[in-house]
């Protein structure tokens, strides 16, 4: 097991009883949708090892499946808690990342799309929160739409001046996914700023950094 699984391995999971049964409701509204036809807590240890994984960094899912709707989820999500909405978010987001990484790209995106649907519902209730905005960029990027992560974590950043891992996240989505070298570089800049000395993204993105100014 790498590092960064252990690290991830280490993290309380956030288990319910009432999670399973919603789960089993929302994915019988997919179906009911038709969406598909026949047919992460910190997510930032994952994106690192997909960063490493390839010269070329991580990229969204290849195979794009249409979208489920989105909004019919956040209707079935109504009445649910501030933290339970986090909870099923979480849980569904770890799910969608480990569906990724065993190439099981339907699984992936069924359940990054109710985390999205579970972060935008729990920003309704309390907006601003700058690690709730950062989860949802990343499972907007899971999704394949990096330009919305991108806007996510914009506004995580600018909410709190030393918020690390929007940083982190946005400077990883602008060099890996959009191309945009020079606002990559300034996000890393800033995240080398604000990340405590012993952060231990800090080595990759000083090398991500001495490619990116040569």
């Amino acid at each position: 097991m790498s590092e960064a699984d252990e690290a991830a391995a280490a993290q309380p999971r956030r288990t319910r009883t009432g999670l399973w049964v919603l789960e089993a409701g929302l994915l019988a509204i997919i179906v009911g949708l038709g969406a598909y036809g026949a047919g992460v807590r910190n997510g930032i240890h994952i994106e690192k090892r997909r960063a490493e994984r390839s010269d070329a960094g991580p990229s969204p899912p290849e195979h794009a499946m249409p979208p489920m709707d989105k909004e019919a989820l956040k209707a079935r999500l109504a009445g649910f808690s501030h933290q339970e909405l986090l909870e099923i978010a979480n849980q569904h987001l770890d799910q969608a990342r480990a569906a990724s990484d065993s190439e099981d790209p339907e699984a992936s995106a069924r359940r990054f799309t109710i985390a999205v649907a579970a972060y935008e519902k729990a920003l309704e209730l309390q907006p601003e929160d700058p690690d709730v905005l950062t989860d949802l960029g990343i499972a907007l990027r899971g999704l394949g739409d990096a330009e919305g992560a991108v806007q996510r974590f914009r506004e995580a950043a600018k909410l709190d001046p030393k918020h690390v891992q929007s940083r982190f996240n946005l400077g990883l989505v602008l060099l890996h996914d959009l191309g945009r070298k020079e606002e990559a570089a300034a996000s890393w800049e800033e995240y080398l700023e604000v990340a405590p000395k012993d952060d231990e993204l800090r080595p990759m993105v000083e090398q991500e950094l001495k490619q990116l100014r040569r």
